[in-house]
């Protein structure tokens, strides 16, 4: 049987979001990120790595987001996740890796992520 999500696990709200192509002035195109919803989810840390790029250490870390289940969800989204803590506000962004439909009866979605690679 799969495990649902409790009230108190969808604890963080998120905002889901696609990139957009839209032409500027000169006829050139930009590629900003647009708002698609604002859910509810639960994120699990489920492991971090540091490598070396271009002589600078890089640490990455990896998620599962779950969320209850959306048909507009691809590995072509990122998550924004903005929250406060101490007075003080911050803004992570998750990577989409790898999105599934956690039991297959279309009530929750499991999205793989990844925080501290740029887009």
């Amino acid at each position: 049987m799969a495990r649902s999500i409790s009230i108190g696990g969808r604890r963080h709200r998120i905002t889901i979001q696609a990139q957009t192509v839209t032409t500027d002035a000169g006829g050139g195109n930009t590629v900003p990120w647009s708002n698609v919803a604002t859910v509810y989810a639960e994120i699990k840390d489920i492991s971090g790595n540091e490598t070396e790029f271009g002589e600078q250490q890089r640490e990455t870390l990896r998620q599962i987001i779950s969320i209850r289940y959306r048909t507009n969800v691809t590995s072509a989204n990122r998550i924004k996740y903005e929250y406060s803590w101490r007075g003080t506000s911050y803004t992570r962004y998750f990577n989409i890796l790898a999105v599934r439909d956690r039991d297959n009866r279309r009530r929750f979605l499991d999205m793989l992520c990844e925080e501290g690679v740029p887009t």
